[in-house]
C-alpha cells in the first residue's frame, strides 16, 4: 500500500498469483470502506475484483509465472470509487468480448465470458486501455447506488 499518488490513487502491487486476490481484496475495499461506500456496493467491488484478478492470474502470463499486477483506487471528485488495475501480460480488451446469450440453455452456451458479463453489469463504468505495453482496466462504482452514502471530502487538486 501506498500514500496516494498525484492523481488520488492508492497503490498496492502484488504478483499476479492466487494468493494474491485476497490481500488486493482487503486492500481495495479498506479503500472503499473508509470512503464510506456502502454494504451493497462492497459486495459489488468485492466480486468484480475477484473476477478481473483471476483473469489476469489465469490468463495474462501464459509464458511465464512471473508477472505482476497493480490495483490502485481513490475516490473521485464526485464521490464515486474508481479503481484501476493494470498488468504487462498479454494485450486483452474484455469489453470487445461479446456478452453471453444467458437466454440459451447453458450446455448451448460458448464457454467462458460469464465473469466478464458480471463485471459489465455490476460495475456503473468499465473503461480499457492498452498503453505502454499494459491493460489498465478502470472500474467506477457510483457512490449514489445506495440511499445515505455521504462522499469523503476532496480537495480540488485530484481530478477525474
Amino acid at each position: 500500500m501506498s500514500q496516494p499518488d498525484s492523481r488520488g490513487f492508492s497503490w498496492m502491487q502484488m504478483p499476479a498469483r492466487r494468493e494474491s486476490l485476497h490481500p488486493i481484496q482487503e486492500f481495495v475495499l479498506k479503500e472503499a470502506s473508509v470512503r464510506g461506500m456502502p454494504g451493497d456496493v462492497l459486495q459489488k467491488i468485492e466480486l468484480v475484483l475477484e473476477e478481473v484478478l483471476l483473469n489476469i492470474i489465469n490468463y495474462a502470463y501464459p509464458e511465464t509465472d512471473s508477472g505482476e499486477v497493480q490495483t490502485g483506487c481513490r475516490e473521485q471528485d464526485s464521490g464515486d470509487f474508481q479503481i484501476r488495475i493494470m498488468d504487462h501480460g498479454a494485450p486483452f480488451d474484455p469489453l470487445k468480448r461479446p456478452d453471453p446469450d444467458t437466454g440459451r440453455p447453458v450446455q448451448h452456451r460458448e464457454v467462458g465470458g460469464l465473469g466478464i458479463h458480471l463485471v459489465k453489469n455490476m460495475a456503473d463504468r468499465v473503461e480499457y486501455t492498452r498503453q505502454d505495453g499494459r491493460n489498465i482496466l478502470d472500474i467506477v462504482f457510483n457512490a449514489v447506488s445506495s440511499p445515505g452514502h455521504k462522499p469523503a471530502h476532496k480537495d480540488a487538486s485530484t481530478s477525474n
